[in-house]
């Protein structure tokens, strides 16, 4: 069996098996990987590539283990096996077979070649087109193809080509920030629109003089609201510049200018898609009961940063703890002994909070207890306090003892399952 996990074992096995006709077609039909170590008398019957390269791979190849279970990795992609054929097996046909299978380099390939072919080799891997004959290369169809899987290939297109044009058009919708590796003589108003309308972090190739148009600033602050960072300062200040950025980029509250910093519509839009934006906002913004709820259903956490005043409300403080357990240590914190250290237990049976937890909290023994129950690693995150308590030890030891046995069964369950 060890060949079928393994193709390196084959060469280490019985001679009589490595030439054994029904042996080799049993295994190699298992495993294609076998098929570079095969005998030279297999190797040169067309059958026995057949084989490898209609080989239904198996999900296993090699085995590890983890406390996680057992998984395992591909060797080589099957295409790749032609190219361990001897070279009389280098025929269209199976190359074709091949590079529907998946081929990761030509080199070793000294079989004909057509166009057909050769653009399936480059929608698998683009160090295929490297290795194409110019015929290929040149070939409009292969090209469009390339620049698809790989837009950078655009740099290695040949200027003069008839069709370059059309083809930093397709290389520009992929990936704006080419527009760098093009000609400035090619820079018309369109190409820079598809540059900008790709990534507007294109925006940072420009000159000074390409930077103060109105008309490119806005459609790259559009796509990428983090260049209003980058755009001169007298737009900085512009109402419109300002909400393209934030409706993309609500982040870039922090580099506003104060006055828009204190605008309550500004922060009221922002904290509802970045609620923990709510740190960086003057608290006379934050009074709209209605968009600070919403703000908690996306993230309990903001919970922190509300003022005194709504800190108070329970309805909010449900809303956040339901959103993010992890608040409720904040919580407890703040509000010590007026909020049930009950409840807080009750939510770590079911969230696992424990390492999240102040070391205050970490040394309740029920709470280490039942963390550690629902999540072995929280030995870790135990206090020292707690790890000089011998008896509480103890009943962390017996924890650990079933815990592992528990791992011992999963682990042998999976290598049943392997085997079988």
């Amino acid at each position: 069996m060890s060949v079928i996990y393994d193709a390196k074992n084959f060469v280490n096995i019985l001679k009589k098996f490595q030439l054994d006709k029904k042996f080799v077609r049993h295994v190699l039909a298992r495993n294609p990987d076998l098929y570079p170590y095969l005998d030279i008398k297999f190797k040169n019957k067309k059958k026995y590539l057949k084989i490898a390269l209609n080989a239904q791979r198996p999900d296993i190849y090699h085995l590890n283990h983890s406390k996680y279970g057992i998984w395992v990795h591909r060797t080589i992609t099957t295409g790749d096996l032609l190219l361990a054929a001897p070279k009389k097996l280098h025929t269209l046909e199976n190359l074709y077979k091949a590079a529907l299978l998946g081929l990761s380099t030509l080199d070793g390939y000294t079989g004909p070649m057509n166009a057909e072919i050769a653009r399936k080799l480059v929608e698998h891997h683009i160090i295929n087109y490297n290795a194409l004959h110019n015929q290929f290369k040149n070939n409009d169809l292969i090209i469009r193809t390339t620049i698809r899987k790989y837009p950078r290939i655009i740099q290695e297109i040949d200027t003069t080509h008839e069709y370059y044009l059309a083809y930093v058009k397709i290389a520009l919708q992929l990936d704006g920030g080419l527009i760098e590796f093009i000609s400035k003589e090619l820079w018309t108003d369109e190409l820079i629109c598809i540059a900008l309308k790709s990534s507007g972090y294109a925006y940072n190739l420009f000159s000074s003089e390409l930077r103060n148009n109105e008309q490119w600033i806005k459609i790259a602050l559009k796509q990428a609201g983090e260049m209003y960072t980058e755009i001169p300062s007298i737009y900085k200040s512009n109402t419109e510049m300002i909400w393209l950025a934030l409706k993309n980029k609500p982040a870039i509250y922090e580099h506003l200018p104060t006055a828009y910093k204190n605008d309550i519509e500004i922060c009221e839009y922002v904290y509802t898609k970045l609620p923990r934006m709510m740190e960086f906002m003057p608290k006379k913004c934050l009074i709209n009961h209605t968009k600070i709820t919403k703000a908690l259903n996306k993230d309990g956490l903001a919970w922190e940063f509300l003022p005194y005043k709504l800190k108070q409300d329970y309805d909010l403080i449900n809303i956040a703890e339901s959103q993010n357990p992890l608040i409720l240590a904040k919580i407890y914190e703040e509000k010590g002994d007026k909020f049930p250290l009950e409840y807080i237990k009750m939510r770590n049976k079911e969230n696992d909070l424990y390492s999240k937890l102040p070391i205050f909290l970490r040394n309740d023994t029920e709470l280490a207890l039942d963390a550690i129950k629902l999540n072995i690693d929280n030995i870790y995150f135990l206090p020292v306090a707690l790890m000089k308590n011998d008896k509480f030890m103890q009943k962390v030891y017996k924890i650990f003892r079933k815990e592992c046995k528990r791992q011992w069964i999963i682990f042998k369950h999976n290598c049943n399952q392997l085997i079988t």
